[in-house]
């Protein structure tokens, strides 16, 4: 019976003991970013960006940040109550770079750690114990960065309450037993002594559980081999350039082959050098301009060649909207064909010039374990106004148009290094009035039809700035007109 009574006595803790699941909860909105955004953190940045990462310490997705002229600060405010509190983070640098590379963590305006990049590219668990009054506190990560560095990361963000600050009298243990011995009278339950400060006991362990081995600093480090270097970046050919700085520059050369089953056949190359240089604005918007020179020579079957040269400027601008990535673009070529032989027996000379546009939507999506898809949609129309070919004895098309819509994606690879790999493929489509022979340049060897181009290649850090790129495509899949091109680029911000 006594047994039955003590049972009863100690289920008069179930509603104090619900406290402690109270406790338990993270007052951190999205600290594990699992929503696969940054929603409920602010950003102050000067020259960086805040993103969503497949590089997660748990889960699927953390947080990087950078900041070139940091610290830039990420944060949080939080209402809390009167109480001590554990503040644990899991922080993860790609760089070693101390002191360039750097973090403060701070909590309501008080630096609980200052972070220089030790153990790049592994994981470390930190957990603080602080006690704070009733109000809106604020959790602030204060990055910076050196340029071409990388990013910190963060994930498993949580801040729980610990114990309380009564905001009443104190109550004493014999006001407790006292209470206890009264609920349990009006139950008819008769509690001894012994058995009240028995249920006091279990009463103290339960509401302690939940922090017993939490309360002191911990840090543990744990690797993890994929790095992320997900930033903003764009450019009229090269989407490896990093937007790690203020101001970019790169470079890119080229070359093409193509073998076209046209009437006749055409077999030639084509080789581009280009350069750009953009600047990242406070806004987010990023606008540069290029330039370049190519050449191309190609025979016909029937014994006839085209060559020439051409030369091109182009402005651009693009930004990052809720993730999107959206560019925009202008470009003037003029090219020169030097000799037009037209396996007639005629040769003679022309020259175009072309004003063309182009516009891409696309956006980056984190899939675990290193890799992220990047679906892209794009179009381009132009013209080019070619003086007449007089010696010719038939009519020819003296102001070419061209249309091109392209859609596909891209799929990469984070390497240890900093650097990714990737596949690309797209399908396409283009229509234009041009002849198939001096305007194939202009319409980049397509006919009205569509076809399909795959692609893949690498990108990987130089030194603190730089970026380096090479790949490999095929055009033309599906068509009567093949192109087999590489491509190789540098970038470097500063």
């Amino acid at each position: 019976m006594r047994d039955t009574k003590f049972g009863a006595a100690v289920a008069l803790m179930a509603s104090v003991s619900t406290i402690s699941a109270a406790q338990a909860q993270n007052l951190i909105v999205n600290g594990d970013f699992e929503s696969g955004n940054i929603s409920g953190w602010s950003t102050s940045l000067n020259n960086g960006g805040a993103y969503v990462s497949g590089n997660s310490n748990s889960g699927l997705y953390s947080m990087g940040v950078y900041d070139n002229n940091g610290p830039g600060t990420v944060s949080q405010a939080v209402n809390v109550s009167a109480g001590t509190y554990t503040l644990s983070f899991a922080i993860r640098p790609s760089a070693t770079t101390s002191p360039a590379n750097s973090v403060s963590v701070l909590f309501d305006g008080q630096t609980v750690l200052t972070f220089g990049g030790e153990g790049a590219n592994a994981w470390r668990t930190e957990t603080f114990t602080v006690t704070v009054a009733d109000g809106t506190k604020t959790l602030e990560f204060d990055v910076a960065t050196c340029a071409g560095c990388g990013s910190f990361f963060f994930d498993d963000v949580s801040l729980v309450l610990v114990s309380p600050t009564p905001s009443g009298p104190i109550v004493t243990d014999a006001q407790i037993l006292a209470e206890l011995k009264l609920q349990a009278a009006q139950q008819g339950v008769i509690l001894t002594d012994a058995q009240n400060r028995a249920v006091l006991t279990q009463l103290r362990q339960r509401m302690s559980s939940v922090s017993t081995d939490q309360v002191s600093r911990n840090a543990t480090g744990s690797t993890d081999a994929a790095t992320s270097a997900s930033v903003l970046s764009f450019s009229t050919s090269n989407s490896g350039v990093s937007r790690n700085g203020r101001w970019a520059m790169w470079f890119d050369t080229s070359a093409d082959q193509l073998e076209a089953d046209w009437n006749p056949d055409v077999s030639g190359f084509q080789a581009r050098q280009q350069f750009g240089v953009d600047y990242s604005f406070d806004n987010g918007w990023v606008g540069g301009i290029s330039a370049g020179i190519g050449t191309f020579d190609n025979d016909f079957a029937n014994g006839g060649s085209l060559s020439g040269d051409s030369y091109w400027i182009a402005p651009y601008l693009g930004a990052n909207v809720g993730g999107w990535l959206m560019t925009v673009q202008a470009a003037y070529t003029y090219t020169d064909y030097d000799s037009f032989n037209t396996g007639l027996g005629i040769v003679d000379s022309t020259s175009g010039q072309r004003y063309s546009a182009s516009a891409s939507l696309s956006r980056e999506f984190a899939l675990g374990s290193g890799y992220r898809i990047t679906p892209e949609a794009a179009v381009s129309v132009g013209q080019e106004d070619i003086s007449r070919l007089a010696a010719l004895p038939f009519a020819a098309v003296d102001d070419p148009y061209f249309f091109n819509a392209r859609m596909g994606g891209e799929l990469s690879y984070d390497l240890a290094s900093g650097g990714r790999v990737y596949g690309q493929a797209f399908a396409e489509y283009t229509d234009t009035n041009g002849d198939g022979s001096a305007t194939y340049l202009s319409t980049g060897y397509e006919a009205e039809e569509w076809s399909a181009t795959i692609g893949g290649g690498f990108d990987i850090p130089v030194g603190e700035r730089g970026r380096l790129g090479l790949d490999g495509r095929v055009r033309g899949l599906g068509s009567d007109t093949h192109v087999y091109g590489l491509s190789a680029s540098y970038s470097v911000s500063f």
